[in-house]
């Protein structure tokens, strides 16, 4: 069935929560900071990933799956004269019966504000799986592991004004007699557990305005004209370095051709990127490809652990969240 781009905009504004109701019984910012900026709808759109993995010892593959998970993406902008509001989502969670029975979730959204060409105000929220530094045996050792655990999550919550970025972070865990949640209702009921959680605050002062968000610096890159792009953003109270670089990559786009609805035709964007923040150092890369012209990547690699790879690649037969508790 075909939906108009009226309705499919709908579709995402409820799942992006705008609704008086939502933020009259919300306690998150980025809930007030969407509804205080209501401004006219310009573009809208979303795309749903399949998720497989590799799992390699000594940089060696020796296990594949595909279809262990799904994510989903989407993009919403409103503007009005010099002022802009942009609403960036990625959510994904495991599929329990393909991954050996191991849940993971994870959720980033963001609301930012510009004025001009300057970024005015920003917030996020965002929580995954708690989950141990660990190597493939430890891994491996938990997953063969009988009996179930209290599912916990790490949930942060990002204000970003000029100047300044307030976090507050909490261990959010669902009761142990609850059945586990599937990824796409578990949106919600980590937002209800966060307003109630005791959370431990920070603040970091930076210079040169607000701060940029993560989701909101890709999309940059992504816009860029130039091949290279680098820029600072603060994530989970740390301040990061963001390098990309873009290149055309002609061998990808008939195997991504073949396995997405794009034309074999269209030019093919290679994004290379990594991360790093400036305190540690620690660094964190991944890669990207998308048709030239689009803000929505058609296959995502990238390395959570030395021993797994998690591949999201486009799949148009995975349907979209509709309703509010699904997505934000």
């Amino acid at each position: 069935m075909m939906l108009s781009r009226r309705k499919v905009c709908g579709i995402l504004i409820r799942a992006l929560g705008i609704t008086p109701i939502a933020v009259a019984q919300a306690e998150l910012r980025i809930d007030r900071l969407r509804f205080e900026n209501a401004l006219p709808l310009r573009t809208c759109g979303s795309r749903a990933y399949r998720a497989d993995v590799v799992v390699s010892v000594l940089g060696v593959p020796i296990f594949s799956r595909a279809n262990v998970g799904s994510a989903f993406m989407a993009l919403r902008e409103c503007s009005s004269a010099d002022v802009r509001t942009t609403s960036l989502q990625f959510t994904g969670g495991s599929r329990p019966e393909r991954a050996h029975g191991v849940r993971y979730s994870g959720s980033l959204e963001e609301a930012t504000v510009e004025q001009g060409s300057a970024l005015a105000e920003a917030a996020n929220f965002g929580f995954i799986t708690a989950s141990p530094e660990e190597g493939y045996a430890e891994a491996r050792q938990r997953v063969m592991a009988k009996g179930t655990s209290v599912a916990a999550f790490i949930a942060v919550e990002s204000i970003h004004r000029p100047g300044c970025v307030s976090n507050s972070k909490a261990c959010v865990t669902l009761p142990a007699d609850a059945p586990a949640p599937e990824w796409r209702n578990l949106i919600g009921k980590v937002r209800s557990l966060f307003s109630t959680a005791r959370l431990t605050s920070s603040e970091l002062k930076v210079a040169g305005g607000t701060a940029r968000t993560f989701l909101y610096s890709i999309l940059a890159a992504i816009r860029s004209p130039e091949s290279i792009y680098a820029c600072d953003y603060v994530h989970n109270g740390n301040l990061f370095r963001l390098d990309c670089e873009k290149t055309a990559d002609r061998h990808a786009a008939d195997g991504l051709a073949s396995r997405t609805m794009m034309s074999s035709a269209q030019r093919v964007i290679r994004v290379a990127g990594r991360t790093r923040n400036r305190a540690n150092g620690r660094t964190s890369t991944f890669k990207f490809w998308l048709e030239e012209g689009s803000d929505y990547p058609l296959r995502i690699e990238f390395q959570p652990r030395s021993y797994l790879r998690i591949v999201l690649e486009f799949d148009p037969t995975i349907d979209v969240p509709t309703k509010p508790k699904e997505a934000i």
